[in-house]
């Protein structure tokens, strides 16, 4: 009997040592709980990806480091980190309950090198690191310390948008490349929308055209208008539709100087003796060279003023003597240029309506978009003709804006047929309609990245002003949503069947996790040109040739002597405002 109660007593013994006594643990353990109670599991040497388990306490035997990470992806861990060289009963303090998710374990010596932990110097945070022991003993920082969340070391993902119908998904929201961070903020000096080149350029060939008069003395193929090109540009298409921007040059007299904005935040100077004193109206010249063109004189911006240097130099011509001697707008063609002209024939009303719309602008901003030629008939002036976008924005309060957007397929007819092109290449006539009209618009939205349904967004709707042969798309008259989480941050509203619409380089602004940027891009087409027929018929001497046209043929290469029997060619415009406004969120349950 005394035997089995001495036996009791000692295993008695036994079971309370096993119970108070710190157990020896030769491998970095974690625990399900805190104070180191629930399940358990031993950790190897090296990265360790936890997924079905979540600890918040953790075991470190000396001589080893457990680093801590709150997240894991296949670059490895990071988020909120810490080095660890001692248990820890409560991960929470570090901010890591139950939110790890990687753990590197390592020796805290390795080739007479020694592990530094992560401290705070003065309000900043030092990374753990390997230093050489030293003379006096190394810092001993004995006070772990979390660090800032530190970034994924995996490359920022690509944003992907998918277009389906009427909606615009993105699916992978990632920040934007370079090339679209830079395309954004080009367009800052055009107001916020890019015209028809954020497609590219469009060739206009080296052809010049020539000039119909209305005087049996004069003959129509005297050449007027010719391409201009920069001198030292070897590119393999160097006569090309161009963007001018700047600002509606004032009514002022000769031996003028004055101040105009640079498009860079800033003012630059002009003058000259160059008379300013055609600020926009629409022409109203008869007789020989009749002209009732929209007139828009423009003093470009900095990065504009390209179109004024290596444009042709001011000439006296012969073809302008020849016009002087029938037209009284005589020019010695002696002052240097300090503006653009830019002109295009419409409507009447069209042409009207931008008229006493521009005047109140004069010396504010505008943007234009067409063939960048010189006329003979001005002492070869550089001008955007036919301009076949003009567009111009006026900011409201806050962040809404109101886009003045109007695209033209000019009705002067002077530049629509190849024949009445001269010399050079010919790809297609400058004005011939029909012209597409590309508007990319500039967007910034804030979301919520928590909560990006709840976020709200930007309204773009669209008011008609006039229109003249635009053409409809099928199916196209409904709201154009861009979405992401379930929550629309863009939309647009057209109220017409007249666009298509794309929502192109999107991204989130570098830098940023919360706002959302890219172009609401809407493209539509004016102008009409049809087949008649599919013969037409051409002397060779005094013999009649016919040559046959295929149906569904393209104007711009059948022959150009039948190319006026074989195609009918109508003008078009579509002058409308887009309105940008704030939609509110809705508040987060």
């Amino acid at each position: 009997m005394r035997r089995w109660v001495f036996a009791a007593i000692a295993v008695g013994v036994v079971v309370c040592h096993a119970v108070l006594a710190q157990p020896t643990v030769s491998s970095v353990t974690i625990y399900e709980r805190k104070n180191f109670t629930g399940r358990s599991q031993a950790l190897a040497s090296g990265d360790n990806r936890l997924t079905d388990f979540k600890p918040q306490s953790i075991r470190v035997p000396a001589g080893q480091v457990a680093y801590v990470y709150q997240f894991v992806d296949a670059a490895g861990g990071y988020g909120i980190s810490v080095d660890l060289l001692e248990d820890r009963r409560d991960l929470s303090e570090f901010g890591l309950a139950g939110d790890v998710a990687f753990i590197n374990v390592f020796p805290a010596s390795r080739d007479n090198f020694i592990w530094a932990r992560g401290s705070k110097s003065s309000g900043q945070f030092v990374p753990g690191h390997w230093e050489r022991p030293r003379a006096r003993g190394n810092p001993p920082n004995p006070v772990a310390v979390a660090s800032p969340p530190i970034p994924s070391r995996l490359p920022p993902p690509a944003t992907v948008v998918i277009g389906s119908g009427s909606t615009w998904t993105i699916t992978t929201l990632g920040p934007q490349s370079q090339l679209d961070d830079s395309r954004w903020a080009s367009a800052s000096p055009t107001m916020g929308v890019i015209g028809s080149d954020f497609r590219g350029v469009q060739d206009i060939g080296s052809g010049h055209f020539e000039r119909a008069s209305n005087n049996a003395l004069i003959p129509d193929w005297i050449d007027f208008w010719f391409p201009n090109k920069q001198p030292r540009d070897h590119r393999s298409v160097v006569y090309f539709k161009r963007t001018l921007a700047g600002v509606i040059t004032p009514k002022v007299s000769k031996n003028w100087t004055g101040k105009v904005p640079d498009g860079r935040g800033g003012v630059r100077t002009i003058s000259g003796t160059y008379d300013l004193s055609d600020v926009p109206h629409v022409a109203n010249i008869n007789g020989t060279y009749p002209d009732h063109d929209l007139n828009i004189d423009v003093a470009p911006f900095v990065d504009y003023m390209y179109l004024i240097r290596d444009s042709h130099k001011p000439e006296r011509s012969t073809m302008l003597a020849m016009k002087d001697l029938v037209d009284s707008d005589h020019d010695p063609c002696t002052d240097p240029f300090i503006k653009v002209e830019a002109e295009v024939d419409s409507g009447n009303t069209a042409k009207k309506f931008l008229a006493d719309a521009l005047l109140p602008r004069v010396g504010k901003p505008i943007a234009i978009y067409g063939p960048w030629i010189y006329d003979i008939g001005h002492c070869d002036h550089p001008e955007i003709h036919p301009a076949e976008q003009i567009w111009w924005t006026e900011n409201g309060a806050g962040t809404s804006a109101l886009y003045h957007l109007n695209v033209f397929a000019d009705a002067s007819k002077r530049f629509w047929w190849r024949s009445q092109m001269d010399d050079g290449t010919k790809p297609h006539p400058w004005g011939a309609p029909p012209i597409s009209g590309v508007f990319a618009i500039a967007f910034e939205v804030p979301i919520d990245p928590n909560h990006p349904s709840t976020g709200g967004g930007r309204k773009f709707e669209v008011s008609t002003v006039d229109q003249w042969n635009v053409r409809s798309i099928p199916n196209a008259n409904q709201t154009f949503n861009l979405v992401y989480g379930g929550g629309t941050i863009v939309s647009f509203v057209p109220h017409s069947d007249l666009f298509k619409v794309s929502y192109e380089n999107v991204g989130l602004k570098p830098g940023t996790t919360n706002v959302v940027r890219g172009f609401l891009v809407i493209e539509l087409t004016v102008g009409l040109v049809k087949q008649v027929a599919t013969k037409g018929v051409v002397l060779n001497g005094t013999q009649q040739q016919i040559i046959n046209v295929p149906q569904g043929a393209d104007p711009d290469k059948v022959d150009q002597r039948i190319e006026k029997q074989i195609f009918q060619k109508e003008e078009g415009h579509y002058v409308f405002t887009v309105t940008r406004t704030d939609v509110p969120g809705t508040a987060v349950k």
